[in-house]
């Protein structure tokens, strides 16, 4: 029992220390999560500030016999926090970007996530039962004869992290590239894409309905000759309401060359109100989920992109963060450039 136990407090000190080194550079992105998961706003700063610190103080506090318990004990608190703020959010049906690890893992939450966050509360609490049982010992005694192989294996992955954030920053420079060269090539040369399904052909039959309570024909989203992005959004979801300020700005900094498409699911008074105050236009509501069956959108924010011809050509963009990516591709295809703040 005391080698599974030992192996336990390893991987969750793993999890710790690559987690909160992530998180220091991404306060950002941890502030939005934690909006996202409905932390007060007023404790928002502070926590994504200091949160990376105290998964840190945690880790070190698995390492050394006389801290193991209380250690233990609040990992456990802290991970079944974690999975119960994650099940309520995949479980609402909300495509909320994580930042559990940083940008190192920036997509949005889903069953898999609560699965390994379960997983991590489960073996915390295995550490801290074992520790009111038996004497606690440091790792450093318990792998004496392995105290450098540990060392080195901390930094290892201290090592693989720094790696993995490079590659994704290398990845990220090398796409925007390939867009940049994209956007020279003539159309008929362009790459033709995996995916092709007529806009018109799904969202035959379905209605939309306007804030004034006139209906109109789901295909009427879309003009032949000019793109348009379907932004589904739903009034339970905190970051469906973050991303509309991102909405208004895309309407009126491109809104000529491309349309962005509002669509909400029972949120008619909170779409009024931002519409009144964010002056956005192109706001719809999709309501009876039958649109969003066709379309095959699971959560919300979900955006998919139809392209001039009138044809969804790739997987629907899921979250924030990836939908902010994807007009980003959409601008610099476009040859828009974001003016300096």
């Amino acid at each position: 029992m005391s080698v599974i136990v030992l192996i336990l407090r390893l991987v969750i000190i793993g999890v710790l220390l690559v987690s909160g080194i992530a998180k220091i550079p991404d306060r950002k992105g941890s502030e939005e999560a934690m909006d996202g998961f409905g932390v007060p706003k007023s404790l928002i700063p502070i926590g994504a500030l200091l949160l990376p610190w105290f998964e840190l103080v945690l880790a070190v506090g698995l390492i050394f016999a006389p801290t193991l318990p209380w250690a233990a004990v609040l990992v456990t608190i802290m991970f079944l926090v974690f999975t119960l703020a994650v099940w309520r959010v995949v479980n609402a049906k909300e495509a909320l970007d994580c930042h559990c690890f940083g940008q190192l893992d920036s997509g949005p939450v889903s069953m898999v996530t609560v699965a390994r966050n379960a997983g991590l509360t489960l073996a915390s609490a295995v550490i801290f039962w074992w520790a009111q049982f038996q004497e606690s010992t440091s790792i450093w005694e318990d792998l004496s004869w392995l105290r450098l192989g540990v060392g080195i294996a901390l930094i290892a992955l201290g090592a693989m992290a720094w790696v993995i954030w490079r590659q994704r920053q290398t990845v990220a420079t090398l796409t925007q590239r390939v867009n940049e060269l994209q956007a020279l090539l003539p159309a008929s040369r362009m790459p033709k894409p995996p995916i092709e399904q007529s806009f018109a052909h799904v969202t035959a039959d379905h209605t939309l309905e306007l804030l004034d309570g006139s209906g109109v024909p789901a295909s009427d989203t879309h003009t032949k000759g000019k793109p348009s992005l379907l932004i589904f959004v739903s009034s339970h979801c905190r970051a469906c309401i973050k991303i509309m300020p991102d909405i208004a700005e895309w309407q009126q900094q491109f809104g000529d060359v491309m349309r962005f498409v509002i669509l909400g699911v029972g949120m008619k008074d909170e779409l009024q109100f931002l519409s009144d105050e964010l002056k956005l236009t192109e706001v719809h509501l999709a309501s009876g989920g039958e649109l969003q069956d066709a379309l095959e959108i699971r959560a919300t924010p979900t955006a998919i992109l139809v392209d001039h011809d009138g044809f969804i050509r790739q997987e629907p963009a899921l979250g924030v963060d990836t939908i902010r990516r994807l007009v980003d591709d959409l601008k610099l295809q476009a040859g828009i450039t974001t003016p300096a703040a």
